[in-house]
């Protein structure tokens, strides 16, 4: 999955109903320029800077969320595999 990555959570939500056990869902831009683990880095541009909140919560979800199990790839900006397991 890659859209607006405000939105991610309400996606995941949704993904997750139609998901079934076993089933896998895949997260692009995980890692949002690295932005999600470094330091707050003053040259990003603006349009990658707004969204780094919404990426940090996203994956703080995902870590929590106990029907899944999640393996983060550092691939491009991140990817995040996340496979059903309840």
């Amino acid at each position: 999955m890659d859209a607006d990555k405000p939105s991610y959570g309400k996606y995941h939500d949704r993904l997750a109903k139609l998901v079934r056990v076993g089933g896998v869902i895949a997260y692009d831009d995980t890692l949002w320029f690295g932005t999600v683990v470094g330091p707050e880095d003053p040259t990003l541009r603006p349009v990658v800077k707004v969204d780094v909140p919404f990426v940090k919560e996203f994956n703080k979800k995902l870590a929590a969320d106990p029907r899944f199990e999640i393996a983060q790839l550092s691939i491009g900006d991140g990817v995040t595999i996340c496979r059903r397991v309840l």
